[in-house]
């Protein structure tokens, strides 16, 4: 048992039992002068540090040194676990290069299906370990994994049997059956590519227990709302939750299929229709947004989060999209900043929205994203004066101490 003490403010986030939305998203639950009590994994007392001594005589301490102390972060949409590299692709789009000469040159995802497929599953494990002790070291003591670039029966479960072992070292991290990614080179349609994911890959992922959600690219060129409704409504017949990457490139009645199959979350959203974006805050479907992708292709465009937030009064998630080509960047506070710079939301809204509506994002608020009493000690300390500081202060990781179900981890 120990108590963190001296925060500068504790910014606790509390889970009001529903994703935030409109003015909720600006509340942090900011206290100060108070001490946070964790026994084993759980966060079981909360009090002013003028009555710690008395309650909890013999109590070890962890000094916050008068820096900020929130929530481990929680991030709902990544591809963590990829074989191979395209750092090369990044120095093509930086010469002038578009993605379809990349693509008829042999990058894009075809390049990560090739090198996740000729990798073995030890080095696959070996590489991805690697980049989630990187997201801790940034935070994130919460993560979504998908499939996605095996595009075969076999990839995609070595994929998932990997993102599954990294639960040894992080027990809260959910999986994506991303199998629906991109039709691969040996199928002629995508309708017949989905009718083999559905008929051979799915079946064997669900019995096997492998993913919690299942997620499909719904996009113009990529597979269509009727493939997604299909997929998706296969996907919920063996007890899988859909997500869908959603109208990111061009306005393709994504976000309606996220509402129509109950999707817990609709991402992207670049290019969705304010009537779509209605419909998922009827069907409780939440906005997961991407900015860091965004950012780094250098698009002049990004969703737009003040609509959703308040017009809509849409519960808004922001997440790293993490992946090996379009954003190779795990640092969610980079992800905090580019949001309040380009779709102007404000500090506290891009705390919320990578705490407990990540949280919710992945099914995991009963247990994470808030600092409450009976919670997962999941708890950072920063090297910050207050909250403003987060997405103010960039460039940077500004992590002092991770803590992860009351283990210290730095």
């Amino acid at each position: 048992m120990y108590a963190i003490v001296n925060a500068s403010e504790i910014l606790q986030i509390k889970d009001n039992g529903k994703p935030r939305s409109g003015k909720e998203m600006s509340e942090l639950n900011l206290i100060t002068d108070h001490t946070i009590v964790i026994d084993k994994e759980k966060i079981i007392d909360i009090l002013p540090e003028k009555e710690l001594k008395n309650k909890y005589p013999n109590i070890k301490l962890i000094d916050a040194q008068y820096n900020l102390v929130m929530p481990g972060l929680c991030d709902s949409h990544t591809h963590l676990v990829f074989g191979g590299s395209r750092h090369v692709e990044f120095e093509m789009r930086a010469s002038g290069i578009d993605y379809m000469e990349i693509h008829r040159k042999g990058g894009g995802i075809q390049s990560s299906v090739n090198a996740t497929r000729k990798i073995s599953e030890e080095k696959l494990y070996r590489t991805s370990l690697k980049r989630l002790k990187d997201l801790f070291k940034y935070g994130t003591t919460s993560v979504e994994i998908k499939s996605g670039y095996g595009l075969d029966l076999e990839t995609e479960m070595k994929q998932l049997k990997v993102a599954n072992k990294l639960k040894d070292l992080n027990p809260d991290i959910k999986t994506t059956f991303l199998g629906a990614h991109s039709k691969p080179e040996e199928f002629d349609t995508h309708t017949e590519f989905i009718e083999y994911l559905n008929k051979k890959v799915l079946p064997v992922i669900a019995d096997e227990g492998l993913a919690d959600f299942i997620d499909i690219f719904c996009e113009k060129g990529v597979f269509s709302p009727d493939d997604a409704r299909k997929h998706l409504n296969e996907g919920k017949k063996y007890g899988l939750i859909p997500k869908l990457h959603a109208d990111e490139l061009a306005y393709s009645k994504a976000a309606e299929v996220a509402s129509e199959v109950g999707a817990i979350s609709a991402d992207h959203l670049l290019c969705a229709s304010e009537d779509a974006l209605s419909s998922m805050k009827e069907n409780n479907v939440i906005a997961t947004l991407l900015p860091a992708t965004l950012y780094n292709l250098a698009k002049k465009e990004y969703p737009k989060a003040r609509l959703m937030i308040d017009s809509i009064k849409l519960p808004v998630a922001l997440a790293s999209d993490f992946n090996p080509g379009s954003c190779y960047c795990e640092n969610l506070f980079l992800t905090m900043h580019i949001a309040c710079q380009y779709m102007k939301m404000t500090p506290a809204e891009v705390i919320v929205a990578t705490t407990i509506n990540g949280a919710y994002a992945m099914g995991l608020e009963k247990d994470c994203g808030s600092i409450q009493i009976g919670k997962n000690a999941d708890i950072l300390i920063i090297d910050a004066p207050n909250y403003q500081y987060l997405p103010y202060h960039f460039g940077i990781n500004p992590v002092k101490k991770v803590i992860k179900r009351g283990v210290v981890l730095q």
